[in-house]
């Protein structure tokens, strides 16, 4: 299901890997296929399952984990984490992604498939995301929890139905969450409501939609590419760009541009209307006017014919 030179083109460039391992099905399969196809290249690798203790089996779950790896003689870690907060699914994931990412490795392994590409395509979609939520996972991509870490998820062209007929085939032993069936969650509402009546009125739904994905992850590599281009024109270097410049950009590669350097200091959770504000702002001052925009630390701020990008995250840090 993974070809060796597909396997060998995503950790090309990886020494130290960390597979995120849950127990389940698709990251039962993840090991067993990488457990074949990994090679004694020098490359270390480490299985985590991290345990968020929201379950009164996650324990037994963990041992489950260390027991496979020890039959594949993989070297497994256990982490355990705690989630608080009002959004349980944000928590949780915050809390994972930061175990798996502070273990020293520079290539995060993760099992997620084509399935749960469409699942979170549709979740952006409902939520109103631009092109870069819509774009969903890619294979490969710098992790959002840690700049300095790549992520990998070899799985992405692989459906949930191939995973189970992969683990029946070679008898890949894998736990049930429980959690999975609470509908109450939105992916799982989607998994388990929405996309089969989907599927059972268009047959062939998850095919087309990984390739309306895949053509989204085309626009975004354009509009980056655009973006990178404005960029240069109006940079003065050190953070600082021309305003003079910006004005004579269009309204829609002025926002491009905005969000291609809100996405270069990595804030996430921001609403757009912000971005909107900001570039008609910018659009409609006058040499003395000025104005700012402030994402969770980032702040863009105009001040005569400069505008000044100020990360005070990075500032505190340093």
């Amino acid at each position: 299901m993974i070809t060796k030179k597909y396997f060998n083109s995503l950790f090309e460039n990886s020494q130290k890997i960390v597979l995120g391992i849950s127990g389940g099905l698709d990251s039962m399969v993840l090991l067993h296929m990488i457990n074949d196809l990994k090679t004694n290249d020098g490359k270390e690798w480490l299985v985590v399952y991290v345990d968020h203790q929201l379950n009164l089996q996650s324990h037994s779950w963990g041992e489950f984990v260390q027991s496979k790896c020890n039959q594949m003689n993989i070297p497994c870690k256990v982490v355990q984490v705690t989630c608080e907060g009002k959004n349980l699914e944000f928590a949780a994931r915050s809390a994972r992604y930061k175990a798996l990412c502070s273990l020293g490795a520079d290539t995060v392994v993760l099992a997620h498939h084509m399935n749960d590409r469409i699942e979170t395509f549709m979740m952006k979609l409902m939520r109103g995301a631009g092109i870069k939520g819509l774009k969903s996972m890619t294979d490969v991509t710098d992790c959002w929890f840690d700049r300095k870490v790549k992520l990998v998820r070899p799985l992405l062209n692989i459906t949930r139905d191939q995973l189970q007929s992969y683990a029946m085939i070679n008898h890949v032993q894998h736990i049930e969450d429980d959690s999975n069936q609470n509908n109450r969650y939105d992916r799982n509402w989607i998994r388990n409501v929405a996309w089969p009546l989907i599927q059972s009125r268009y047959h062939i739904a998850d095919v087309n939609a990984n390739r309306s994905i895949n053509l989204l992850n085309e626009a975004w590599e354009l509009t980056q590419d655009l973006a990178r281009i404005d960029f240069d024109t109006v940079s003065l270097g050190n953070q600082v760009l021309d305003w003079t410049k910006l004005k004579n950009l269009s309204h829609l590669r002025l926002k491009n541009l905005i969000l291609y350097i809100i996405d270069q200091h990595g804030v996430e959770n921001f609403s757009t209307h912000h971005v909107e504000d900001f570039s008609l702002n910018l659009l409609r001052a006058d040499s003395d006017s000025n104005t700012e925009m402030s994402l969770n630390g980032l702040v863009l701020k105009k001040i005569g014919h400069k505008v000044r990008v100020i990360n005070q995250t990075q500032t505190i840090e340093g």
